[in-house]
């Protein structure tokens, strides 16, 4: 069966709501040498579009994820009749936020409402007063665990999502108490790949990156907290240290198809995950390439829900055939050529990801 999934499948979508944030993290693809992504349009979804995404017919649909490539969803300011319409259809929802936004109220509200929804937000909060600010620029840490505390003490179910770098690794065992301390359901650490996927191939370090002022010039340095090396050792025993191998011979295992997950961005377009959906506003030339030679190859709203319906969307070409299809083929084959993102982060050798489930997560109950 070639298609990736039928509209009565569908378990859960995950949204990009909005391109806006307060914070600008260097290795988000919002930013790009330390300024806002210059290709990035500033917007969000109506409550037009929401009415849209809510009116689709799916049976199964059960959760709804607010987790972008680009924006916090805290960050639209029509986040509010999201949860009410989610609400209305005993729809689940997860949001993922810096929560350097809101008022501690507002984040008091969410927490009586969240108990109700069975609905909880993750915290993405990179180390102590100290350090997390390195990562994440522009964030306020006092204000973080105000908004925390109000939400918690009102019912609302949370999970600390901690990213580990060098600079704040030596603090786990002490986040991990303060979580637990707040009344955090969970705390996860989530190593990253993005230092290994973004220099790949180019030469340099694959385990740090400069980070830069809106003038270009370096600030300081961030650094990864773990190695290469196991990608590397698979790389060299199973694809004769050959990167571009590995790319086009990998074996692929969909995560978001085997969720049952569908990706809409922004701008109302559905894509198959959130890898492939960061590609049309990418500053990456490679990436920018691929993405208008899909909308060249089909038609240019052949995804988008504000011209289509879902299952029209699902029941296209591209979404019916030629995706699964392309995990067969080459990244240069000539008339469907694989996604070399497909192969980054589905490989079953190993994963660009920290997604749950992956070798680069680790999941605390407390």
């Amino acid at each position: 069966m070639k298609k990736y999934l039928d509209i009565s499948e569908v378990k859960a979508f995950q949204i990009d709501i909005t391109s806006k944030c307060n914070l600008m993290c260097p290795q988000c693809s919002r930013v790009e040498n330390g300024k806002l992504n210059p290709a990035l349009p500033l917007t969000e979804l109506s409550p037009e579009d929401y009415d849209i995404i809510f009116a689709q017919n799916c049976p199964s649909l059960e959760e709804i994820v607010l987790n972008g490539n680009y924006g916090d969803p805290i960050a639209s300011k029509y986040i509010d009749h999201l949860i009410e319409k989610a609400e209305n259809k005993n729809i689940r929802l997860e949001i993922f936020t810096n929560a350097s936004l809101r008022t501690v109220d507002w984040w008091k509200n969410l927490g009586e409402k969240f108990k109700q929804m069975n609905s909880r937000v993750i915290f993405s909060i990179d180390g102590l007063k100290d350090t997390n600010s390195i990562y994440r620029i522009n964030s306020n840490f006092d204000k973080i665990m105000e908004n925390a505390q109000s939400y918690i003490t009102s019912g609302g179910k949370a999970r600390w999502d901690f990213l580990v770098f060098e600079h704040n690794c030596h603090q786990l065992e002490t986040a991990r108490e303060l979580a637990k301390k707040l009344g955090f359901a969970e705390f996860q650490l989530k190593y990253t790949t993005r230092f290994l996927s973004q220099h790949l191939g180019s030469g340099a370090d694959k385990d740090s990156q400069q980070v830069y002022n809106r003038k270009k010039k370096t600030q300081y340095e961030i650094k990864s907290a773990v190695s290469a090396n196991v990608f590397d050792e698979i790389l060299k025993t199973k694809y004769k240290n050959s990167y571009s191998d590995f790319l086009s011979k990998t074996p692929i295992d969909c995560k978001y198809k085997n969720w049952k997950l569908l990706f809409i961005d922004f701008s109302m377009r559905v894509y198959p995950c959130c890898w492939i959906g960061e590609f049309p506003y990418s500053s990456s030339s490679s990436r920018k390439k691929q993405f208008n030679q899909l909308t060249e190859k089909y038609e240019t709203h052949f995804n988008s829900l504000r011209h289509h319906s879902l299952k029209e969307i699902l029941d296209h070409k591209w979404f019916a055939h030629d995706l699964v299809e392309s995990w067969s083929n080459k990244t240069n084959d000539t008339a469907n050529p694989r996604w070399a993102k497909c192969s980054q982060i589905c490989s079953i050798d190993y994963g660009f990801t920290n997604a749950p489930g992956s070798q680069n997560n680790i999941l605390y109950q407390l």
